[in-house]
């Protein structure tokens, strides 16, 4: 057990003490204050130094798992086996890898991710995670034999290969050594953070249309460009050109708030760029290098500054984060790899509540719509997309501007981006994807404070109003009956 900190969780803890080990004569071995590799190379060399054992089993610190788990995976008498775990950030991907070469149009070393496996079934992969393993010992001889007879750098990522991941430079090596590997997909193991990670909490909280194997996103950028998709870009995160702009608008913002949404914003997996517009706040919006600030010297309402966001881009791609809202560090990525895949031009996703600052988050049921006509109809009747989860060509938004430079209407100031998602939504069909690749902030924060001020007699009439104008970009348009 590799540990990160000198103290099991508790729910970790009771997996632990509760594990069934009859029968079975049970070393426990651990180090700590290593990097997760050196520390599996070490404890797989301590291991290997104690003539009786016949078996390594990898836990985590942070996994629970059922009593009767090692039993399970005794039972198998495979090479490598593995439990069904699953990432613990979003989107929460179950850790069954297939390789791909480069035929998939990817380079050596790309890893997809099963995501609709077989239930209850014992599953053969090119790949699985470290988290909770059984190896028998011959594997990690015979990965000595064929690379060397001094080897110990079982577990040593291989950059070019892998990146940082440990686990899959071993599984790299294993079957290049002549060792299967595989994943019990009936034993289900719960990944901890701030909620337990399992197959249900996987399943309840993203869903996918790309068919058995989900390629790596560079797979998909790379056909979009092979079929000349327009606004195609290179996914690569080694690239430092960016690939879309995330809008962030702030009217005095919470500094935390804004923070954390600047942080989820510059995590992003692949380069984007960040423009805050601060729209005349009273004290001035602080934000770290690399940050485009604009601001207005006073106060002009959401509109103006969501305005001023676009005229700031300088990508293809729209995105808007809300100042208290916050980006799951792949929402760009896998967004735009998405639309590019289904030549979409605009696209939304799934959201998380943020209940509470205790970091409850609630389940929000995402609507995804079949075609333009359904997607008309929903949004005759509200604002059915989120605009913290929106990605939209500029190409298309300055088709449905009210004039040059004005795509948000000014003169709606709480039905705004009702108003633009109907006018884009007359133009091409929205994308979306139940994934839940943002959070919005839903207690004592900026979005239910101003909810409070609103004068509900107002946002009546901006409703209606907005209502009202929609139909002149319907008939400038009703020749356009593509569902792009």
């Amino acid at each position: 057990m590799p540990l990160r900190d000198p103290h099991l969780s508790l729910r970790a803890h009771q997996s632990y003490v509760s594990l069934d080990i009859s029968g079975v004569t049970w070393h426990y071995i651990t180090v700590d204050s290593r990097q997760v590799d050196e520390a599996r190379n070490e404890l797989t060399k301590i291991a290997l130094q104690i003539p009786e054992v016949t078996h390594l089993f990898w836990v985590d610190d942070d996994m629970v798992y059922p009593p009767h788990a090692l039993k399970r995976l005794l039972a198998h008498d495979k090479p490598i086996v593995g439990g069904l775990c699953h990432d613990r950030r979003h989107p929460y991907k179950p850790v069954i890898a297939r390789y791909f070469d480069r035929s998939w149009g990817c380079d050596e070393g790309a890893y997809g991710w099963l995501f609709d496996y077989p239930d209850n079934e014992l599953i053969e992969v090119d790949a699985t995670g470290g988290a909770f393993l059984l190896v028998k010992r011959e594997v990690f001889e015979g990965i000595r034999s064929r690379f060397g007879d001094s080897w110990a750098a079982w577990w040593t990522p291989i950059p070019e290969k892998h990146g940082h991941a440990e686990d899959l430079a071993f599984c790299w090596q294993a079957q290049r050594a002549g060792y299967s590997i595989h994943v019990d997909t009936g034993l289900d193991i719960g990944h901890v953070g701030e909620v337990v990670v399992d197959k249900e909490f996987a399943r309840r909280n993203r869903a996918f249309e790309y068919g058995r194997w989900y390629p790596p996103a560079s797979t998909l950028a790379n056909a979009a460009r092979q079929r000349g998709v327009r606004g195609t870009t290179d996914l690569d995160s080694a690239s430092e050109k960016p690939v879309a702009s995330i809008v962030i608008t702030a009217y005095n913002p919470n500094p935390e708030y804004l923070n954390a949404a600047i942080n989820s914003a510059l995590a992003q997996t692949v380069p984007c760029e960040v423009i805050v517009v601060d729209d005349g706040s009273d004290t001035r919006v602080e934000v770290p290098p690399g940050v485009n600030l604009v601001t207005h010297p006073t106060n002009q309402g959401i509109s103006a500054a969501l305005n001023t966001g676009v005229a700031s881009m300088t990508t293809e791609w729209y995105c808007w984060l809300p100042c208290d809202d916050l980006f799951e560090p792949c929402k760009v990525e896998f967004q735009l790899s998405y639309l590019l895949h289904v030549n979409g031009l605009a696209g939304y996703h799934g959201y998380n509540l943020k209940l509470d600052n205790r970091n409850q988050l609630g389940h929000v049921p995402t609507w995804i719509f079949r075609d333009r006509e359904e997607q008309n109809r929903a949004l005759a009747q509200g604002c059915v997309i989120n605009g913290s989860t929106v990605m939209v060509a500029r190409s298309v938004l300055e088709k449905v501007a009210r004039s040059p430079g004005v795509y948000f209407d000014p003169a709606l100031r709480y039905a705004q981006d009702w108003d633009l998602w109907r006018r884009v939504g007359f133009e091409t069909l929205w994308r979306g994807m139940p994934d839940k690749l943002a959070t919005r902030r839903e207690f004592d924060n900026l979005t239910e404070k101003l909810k409070r001020s609103k004068d509900p007699r107002k946002i009546e009439e901006d409703q209606i109003v907005a209502a009202m104008k929609v139909p002149a970009v319907l008939n400038k348009e009703k020749t356009d009956v593509s569902t792009r």
